[in-house]
């Protein structure tokens, strides 16, 4: 099933998703793992692969 999200980013990173916003006050930001793994790069760097598995989470920092 494929699913579409509203999603915003700024300089290459995620700043929300659904309206759920990364805030710099509340120091949070928008972290991702892949298949199970921390990304080290931004969203926009990282090359997708079939199979990948994506998972978002709205972290303190």
């Amino acid at each position: 099933m494929e699913r579409k999200f509203v999603i915003e980013q700024q300089n290459g990173f995620i700043t929300s998703i659904q309206g759920r916003a990364a805030s710099t006050e509340a120091r949070t930001a928008w972290m991702y793992d892949i298949n199970g793994e921390m990304a080290f790069v931004g969203a926009a760097e990282y090359k997708i692969k079939d199979g990948d598995v994506y998972h978002w989470d709205l972290r303190k920092w």
